[in-house]
């Protein structure tokens, strides 16, 4: 499946015909829009209730809701809602995905992985699972073997989220050094990388790598989709809905 934002709305269109667009205020952020469109594999929402109002069970039971009937239109691998305590007293409901298409596309463009397959990846029931595939095949390969447990978790982080293998490489090894004067990372161009308030598909890189062909036609991609999605007519009429609207600013999705 070629990556691009049609997919993201074919997906989410039966979630508004059966629910309503105040639903798609939880999967309308960037980071989901990629997801949903191919691109990477992974996607997350997290939503806080700052202000105490008691919405985290209401935004849960949502939440699976709606990821019941997103995930008859796109094979979710693995998936869950929950209700999480970052810190003492700071507490957000969420959702984790991983999506087939995502994860086929991934495990296509990447040289990083020898390998792991897609076979893996769907006997897995938890985060930790995916990372650990990954990890696995890169602790077989010599090029890897210098790394630190933390930094070959960052890889596999990096590949699930969908980032180019340049960018990850060459920007956990700029990790490694740990030196005042090493070449500064940038972050990759993305348009649209925060058009919603959530965490935002950006990743970083090394500054000689910003005329790289895989970098700027990664940052091409992704920026295309994001175009395409917020300036659809699917997505124009949904900022013009009372009640997407109003979710959007109760989740804080909203600048």
């Amino acid at each position: 499946m070629k990556p691009q934002a049609s997919n993201a709305i074919a997906i989410l269109d039966p979630l508004l015909q059966k629910l309503g667009p105040q639903y798609l205020a939880f999967w309308t952020l960037p980071n989901a829009i990629l997801t949903l469109s191919g691109a990477r594999p992974y996607c997350d929402g997290v939503f806080w209730d700052d202000a105490e109002k008691g919405l985290l069970e209401k935004w849960s039971q949502e939440i699976s809701e709606s990821a019941a009937i997103v995930t008859e239109n796109i094979k979710a691998v693995w998936w869950q809602a929950s209700i999480a305590e970052a810190r003492p007293g700071e507490k957000f409901a969420g959702y984790d995905c991983f999506f087939e298409p995502g994860l086929r596309y991934m495990l296509a463009q990447t040289k990083l992985l020898k390998s792991t397959t897609f076979d893996q990846f769907q006997k897995q029931t938890s985060f930790a699972g995916f990372l650990e595939v990954i990890i696995a095949d890169l602790e077989h390969q010599p090029e890897f073997k210098v790394y630190s447990p933390e930094n070959l978790n960052d890889v596999a982080f990096g590949l699930l989220l969908g980032y180019p293998d340049k960018a990850i490489v060459e920007s956990v090894e700029k990790w490694q050094e740990q030196d005042s004067f090493a070449e500064p990372l940038m972050d990759a161009d993305i348009r649209g990388g925060g058009y919603y308030i959530c965490p935002q598909p950006v990743y970083s890189y090394p500054r000689h790598l910003v005329s790289d062909p895989s970098i700027t036609a990664h940052e091409q991609l992704w920026s295309t989709i994001l175009r395409d999605y917020y300036t659809s007519d699917f997505h124009k009429s949904l900022e013009q809905d009372k009640a997407f609207m109003k979710k959007a600013k109760e989740l804080g999705n909203l600048k």
